[in-house]
């Protein structure tokens, strides 16, 4: 192993010390690669074999590894040991307001209703807030906030989504969708909050902990419990529910 002093040439110490990690970060993966501990593809690209890219067909490499998790790998090597990091980001703000008042003998209803709009590369975010108050003989306070986010949501790894995605990704999988929540809050007090997903993988509910509590993935539908009003088929047999909570079983065919 040839190891090398570090390239110091910035003219600034905060230069100085950006080109000093990034000499840091590449010994530490050169020392991994002789170790043997880094990415097997790292190893075969130095020996001239093939690549195959993230999201197309061929399934695993030799050593097991996906496509994503080889990317990852790469991609997390490069931006550590980057001397130089070129980052573009455009994002458009704004923002659409509007109050409503109605006043009679008894009293006055103001509604307050703002909508904020924030549009990057990977999505679109929409916040809404009402403020609804009466005054007067009866004095009451609703306030109620939602948002719906659209494009990017998450990057697999971030959170423990096993269930939600139905299937193990790799780490470092982007999942696009949108997302739904809402509050609302009487008098200060916060009474319901929840949100739900909807990507390429399923539909998620969140209750009130933002704890999954029913989704659908793969066809197949996860509930804690369920409520049926008339009739439902389980194994080719549909029961039907008759007006006096009894039930009728017949066969309907698989």
């Amino acid at each position: 192993m040839n190891l090398k002093y570090p390239n110091i040439t910035g003219k600034t110490p905060v230069e100085q010390i950006v080109q000093l990690k990034s000499f840091l970060y590449q010994l530490v993966e050169e020392l991994n690669l002789q170790e043997g501990s880094a990415s097997a593809v790292v190893a075969n690209a130095g020996n001239g074999k093939a690549l195959p890219v993230a999201g197309s067909a061929g399934g695993k490499h030799e050593d097991g590894e996906t496509p994503v998790a080889t990317f990852t790998q790469i991609r997390d090597l490069i931006i550590k040991s980057a001397d130089i990091v070129n980052a573009y980001y455009e994002e458009i703000n704004s923002r659409l307001d509007g109050v409503y008042v109605a006043e009679s003998d008894f009293g006055t209803y103001r509604k307050e209703i703002s909508q904020e709009i924030q549009d990057t590369a990977d999505g679109i975010t929409r916040k809404f807030a009402s403020l609804q108050e009466l005054s007067g003989k009866i004095e009451a306070l609703i306030n109620t906030e939602a948002y719906v986010r659209q494009g990017l949501l998450f990057t697999v790894g971030e959170e423990n989504l096993e269930e939600e995605l139905g299937q193990d990704l790799d780490d470092g999988a982007e999942v696009y969708g949108v997302e739904v929540g809402q509050t609302i809050a009487e008098e200060g007090v916060e009474t319901f909050r929840k949100f739900a997903r909807f990507t390429a993988y399923g539909m998620t509910l969140y209750d009130n902990n933002g704890e999954l509590s029913a989704y659908i993935t793969d066809s197949r539908l996860n509930i804690p419990h369920a409520v049926i009003k008339n009739s439902f088929i389980r194994g080719g047999f549909e029961e039907t529910i008759n007006s006096d909570g009894s039930t009728v079983e017949r066969w309907v065919g698989a």
